[in-house]
């Protein structure tokens, strides 16, 4: 282990000799890493900046694509998108977008009581923007939310040896099978 610092925050970090690049900036999380690579100007190989800064205000201004589907994308966190959202005044408030605080206050509402900090909302349908209180579950903790989503996969699995959804080898995608007629 080689110990260094992190380039954005200088905390002391550790990193395996094989990962270690002399030449390259070190960080301790995605989130300094991010915030490291807009300061120096440096996005993905394959955008110029301000090519992905004017992608990125189209689709958030849009709503075309949701933060997370930005953040994967360009490879920067959420939180990066939302602040570079800020920076360049494409928002105005300091609080995450509108439909995370309507879902959560939906489920307080359905629940009675504040969300406490670590607890996760979870949409049934897979929907983000359906907020109905049926609809809306709430997991005391990360890891049984996704346990919730491993038992999806399960059954998702299981349909797809029924019959019930189909692969499409080409695109790499899965569908629902159209289930004929009675009469045939």
């Amino acid at each position: 282990m080689i110990s260094s610092a992190c380039a954005w925050c200088h905390v002391p970090i550790k990193i395996k000799e094989y990962r270690f690049k002399g030449h390259k900036a070190h960080c301790c999380s995605v989130g300094c890493s991010g915030k490291y690579r807009i300061k120096r100007g440096l996005g993905p190989p394959s955008v110029s900046n301000s090519d992905m800064l004017s992608k990125i205000q189209f689709w958030y201004e849009q709503r075309d694509k949701t933060i997370v589907e930005i953040a994967f994308e360009f490879k920067y966190s959420r939180s990066l998108i939302l602040l570079l959202a800020r920076k360049h005044g494409w928002i105005k408030f300091q609080r995450t977008p509108h439909i995370r605080t309507t879902y959560r206050k939906a489920a307080e509402k359905k629940i009675g009581r504040k969300l406490i900090r670590g607890e996760h909302v979870h949409h049934k349908d897979g929907l983000i923007t359906n907020n109905e209180p049926t609809n809306l579950h709430v997991f005391p903790n990360a890891k049984k939310h996704t346990e919730s989503h491993g038992s999806l996969e399960r059954v998702a699995f299981e349909l797809y040896r029924q019959g019930v959804i189909g692969f499409d080898d080409q695109s790499g995608t899965y569908f629902l099978i159209k289930q004929g007629s009675a009469n045939g």
